[in-house]
């Protein structure tokens, strides 16, 4: 079993798993995470790092929303059942993918590079979705992307797969709070 990490090194929170204020702004809802180290001024490293050991099933750039990235991460455990559960992390607006097809990661590899493609500020968007035989299909795109594929909802809330440690923290949520959850504020330091 593993413990996943939040993917920056400081970072703050921009957005929340299916937030009822994104919905009303949008239109529709938000299906992982908007997290950054650029947006908000949380840090200085805009480097994308593994949450934890994996391996890479998808890698490319996408024509609307640019890099692209599918990690599967098996036995992350899952706070809200209490048990472990295999996901495909999404990553998408990234300015550079940094791994390809078939590379095996662990907690810290670089993965990429944060960006705002797609997007109107610098941010990534993260999915967590226990489809692992379809990785590049999510229900957060529109049809006709070169990369993403529209697809049928079974994400879960990564504020209840991710955690700090002394690597990996969270700055205090204060660049728009009502976009986020209770949970999105309650992430705990990982287990030693």
């Amino acid at each position: 079993m593993q413990y996943l990490r939040v993917p920056f090194r400081r970072a703050m929170l921009l957005c929340g798993y299916q937030n009822p204020t994104y919905r009303a702004y949008w239109g529709y809802p938000h299906y992982g995470i908007d997290i950054s180290t650029i947006q908000g001024g949380a840090g200085t490293d805009p480097t994308v790092y593994a949450s934890g050991k994996g391996r890479v099933l998808a890698a490319g750039w996408d024509s609307k929303l640019g890099g692209a990235l599918c990690v599967l991460y098996e036995e992350a455990y899952d706070r809200s059942t209490g048990a472990p559960v295999t996901v495909v992390a999404r990553y998408l607006h990234l300015r550079k993918v940094l791994v390809h097809t078939g590379d095996m990661v662990t907690l810290d590899t670089p993965l990429a590079i944060e960006g705002k493609e797609g997007t109107g500020d610098y941010h990534l968007h993260l999915e967590f979705d226990t489809d692992v035989h379809y990785p590049r299909w999510t229900p957060q795109v529109a049809r006709g992307l070169s990369f993403w594929i529209h697809g049928i909802d079974t994400t879960k809330n990564p504020s209840h797969l991710l955690y700090t440690d002394s690597s990996h923290q969270l700055a205090e949520p204060a660049f728009n709070p009502a976009w986020l959850n209770h949970e999105d504020f309650t992430i705990p330091a990982a287990p030693v």
